[in-house]
């Protein structure tokens, strides 16, 4: 495959977090005292709230005009509340689609946990409020796989009303007829600060894309790839090599290579990028929770 790769971003996202990092370093130079703690992680997320306003427009007005009837969304690793937001602004969607780190863990559920300094929050993995949207999601390494691996031995897709776990290498036709696949599963750069099983947020081997799933793939016409990672032919900005081998990815790139999609969207690395390699044209989305970017993008 020859490889001419194009890489947009708004500025670069390397400049943007380098100009964070900075500005974070600062706070933490004038809040050494721990009696400022409080203040620190105020100041901190009152920077992060401007910084990131400042550089990246809304997404509300950034799409005025357009009409969003489906919508593709990144990581939301269970903060519901910013997809509710979304959907309650926009009456137009009738669609999600989700790029894994969804946040599928019901065995959570209920459980207190801490949230940031003498702050504490009660975990609820059915807050969604999408009523008649419909939303399907493929998995990331942030879900509890001890849970989908049960829902996939009971073939149960429908979680929630109207919210569809989409395993790997399922796949869904569009009202337009567009057909979509979804290629789910990625490598955690933290797992070793999670615990391996837990369903409060563990670390699970099944993560990654297998050579199973390779070969179960379907032999038809794929338009639109839906995957958590990306293909290693995608050029990611600021994508550091510490991160380590992510089979996944090789993968991925049999699946580019296999169906040569014209549209693929995928969450994991917290930034918002895209480009174009031979005719796919790609857009990688950020995360909800304040990183760079946009996390949502109705669909081409």
């Amino acid at each position: 495959m020859g490889s001419n790769p194009t890489v947009s971003a708004k500025n670069t996202i390397k400049e943007i977090a380098d100009e964070r990092s900075k500005g974070l370093r600062k706070i933490d130079e004038t809040c050494k005292d721990n009696r400022k703690c409080q203040k620190r992680d105020d100041q901190k997320a009152r920077f992060l709230r401007e910084e990131i306003s400042h550089d990246y427009p809304d997404p509300a007005e950034e799409d005025q005009g357009k009409i969003m009837s489906i919508i593709v969304a990144g990581d939301i690793h269970g903060n519901f509340a910013f997809l509710n937001q979304v959907l309650n602004s926009h009456k137009k969607i009738t669609m999600v689609l989700q790029c894994g780190d969804f946040g599928w863990w019901p065995r959570a559920h209920g459980k207190i946990f801490a949230s940031g300094l003498n702050d504490f929050i009660k975990f609820d993995n059915y807050s969604l409020k999408n009523k008649d949207v419909k939303i399907f999601w493929c998995p990331g390494n942030h879900e509890d796989w001890e849970e989908l691996i049960k829902l996939e031995s009971e073939n149960k897709w429908e979680i929630m009303p109207n919210v569809f776990y989409m395993p790997k290498g399922s796949t869904m036709d569009l009202p337009d007829g567009r057909k979509v696949l979804f290629m789910g599963g990625g490598l955690s750069i933290d797992a070793k600060d999670r615990i391996p099983r837990s369903g409060a947020f563990g670390w699970f081997w099944e993560e990654t894309i297998t050579q199973k799933d390779i070969e179960e793939l379907p032999d038809e016409k794929i338009d639109i790839v839906i995957s958590h990672t990306a293909p290693n032919e995608f050029v990611i900005p600021d994508y550091h090599a510490e991160y380590g081998h992510d089979p996944s990815r090789d993968a991925l790139s049999y699946v580019l290579e296999k169906y040569k999609p014209p549209r693929w969207y995928f969450g994991h690395m917290h930034q918002f990028c895209k480009g174009i390699y031979n005719e796919c044209k790609w857009i990688g989305l950020s995360s909800v929770g304040g990183f760079p970017g946009r996390w949502w993008v109705p669909l081409e």
